[in-house]
C-alpha cells in the first residue's frame, strides 16, 4: 500500500523473531502478502472506490439513544460485534 501511495522506502532492515527465526521486514512483508492473496485473492487497485471528504454532521442524543432502542434484536449481528441486545439495554448509558 505504501508503495501504490509513492510513500515507499526501500532501506527497511528491521529484523523480527518469528517461530525461532529471525526474518528482515522486507520478507516478512512478502509472506504476509502471500496470505492475504492466497486467502482474499488478488484485488485490482485501479479499482479502489473514490474517497470523499465530508464534514461530520452533529447528532443530537437523544436521536443516537433512539437508534439504540430501534436495534432489532432479534437479527444476527457481525461475530466480532457485541450482541444487538447490549446496545439496546444499555442505550441509555451509551
Amino acid at each position: 500500500m505504501n508503495e501504490l501511495e509513492g510513500k515507499h522506502h526501500d532501506n527497511v532492515s528491521e529484523h523480527h523473531l518469528i517461530d525461532n527465526e529471525w526474518i528482515i521486514t522486507t520478507e516478512l512483508v512478502r509472506k504476509l502478502n502471500y496470505y492475504i492473496v492466497t486467502v482474499g485473492g488478488e484485488r485490482d487497485v485501479t479499482k479502489r472506490p473514490p474517497v470523499t471528504k465530508t464534514a461530520l454532521q452533529t447528532v443530537s442524543i437523544g436521536h443516537v439513544k433512539r437508534l439504540l432502542y430501534r436495534i432489532d434484536t432479534t437479527k444476527s449481528n457481525n461475530s466480532e460485534d457485541f450482541p444487538a441486545w447490549i446496545s439496546e439495554a444499555a442505550a441509555e448509558d451509551l
